[in-house]
């Protein structure tokens, strides 16, 4: 539901399909907008090693489960990050607002 709203129904767009690209590599300045994050929460690796126009990502080791059932009920970007947040955790939990905040609604 979460993507869906964003792209098609909250900026209008209703005939949207995902570029066919992997964007794990992005770079902030380059476009703002981010696809991976769940992989961010899911892999053990900082892309911020690659640079300072790269996402910081210090939280790791969520499951796939964990991942697809805190997007239940998740409107936008950030109620998912709560959903995670109140229903597991993580040791790596503290770091969930930073990754976010790489990207915004």
């Amino acid at each position: 539901m979460m993507t869906l709203n964003r792209y098609k129904t909250k900026f209008n767009n209703p005939n949207y399909s995902y570029k066919l690209h992997n964007l794990q590599y992005q770079d902030l300045n380059y476009d703002n907008y981010y696809t991976s994050g769940g992989y961010d929460m899911i892999d053990d690796f900082n892309q911020r090693d690659f640079g300072n126009d790269f996402p910081i990502d210090r939280v790791n080791s969520y499951s796939l489960k964990q991942l697809q059932d805190g997007l239940k009920g998740a409107r936008y970007w950030n109620q998912w990050k709560d959903n995670l947040k109140s229903k597991y955790n993580n040791p790596t939990e503290m770091y969930l607002d930073e990754l976010f905040n790489n990207w915004q609604d």
